[in-house]
């Protein structure tokens, strides 16, 4: 993901979290399409320690509404339980945990919407300022879904030659994924 920062020295209190594909393959270009409207907003769209965060379509539980392929390429396939608990991040909320704006869609067809609903309860459990939005239809991934994404106005060139060679990795098996991520 690229980093967009305004060179005033004013705050912009917003970091953008957006998965991109996952822990295992990251789209750099879905997040682009993401922080360069935020930067034309006026945020920075990044922060080492972060005001605010917003959550799009997020991963969040190793429980039974997890998106195995995430913990997977995280953990590896051989985790333990305490590692899935400790990495399950609705078990790691704390009172000091900055205010979260979330969305998703109910028909995510990878993320199962379950992960933000768990989220959204864990921060109202911890009294954390949230807003949780859940739009009834919407494939993971889609982004802003304006027109420039319909039209997939993205993708710098640098960003281009990654994805390709990360897929021809991919093809050439020297970047091991499972079959379901092929």
């Amino acid at each position: 993901m690229k980093l967009y920062f305004h060179e005033v020295e004013k705050a912009r209190p917003c970091i953008l979290i957006v998965p991109g594909g996952g822990y295992a393959v990251v789209s750099p270009s879905e997040g682009e399409i993401v922080a360069k409207k935020f930067y034309e907003m006026g945020y920075q769209t990044a922060s080492a320690k972060p005001n605010a965060v917003i959550l799009s379509y997020p991963v969040i539980t190793s429980g039974d509404c997890a998106h195995r392929g995430s913990f997977t390429a995280l953990l590896g396939a051989d985790a333990s339980e305490e590692e899935l608990e400790y990495i399950s991040l609705e078990k790691q909320v704390t009172e000091d945990m900055p205010p979260c704006f979330l969305w998703q869609t109910a028909t995510d067809e990878l993320v199962p919407v379950q992960n933000s609903f768990l989220f959204a309860q864990a921060l109202q459990e911890k009294k954390i300022p949230y807003a949780f939005h859940v739009f009834s239809k919407g494939k993971h991934g889609l982004s802003l879904a304006d027109e420039a994404w319909a039209n997939e106005e993205f993708g710098e060139p640098y960003t281009l030659e990654q994805t390709f060679a990360l897929g021809q990795a991919v093809n050439d098996g020297t970047f091991p994924v499972s079959e379901e991520a092929k």
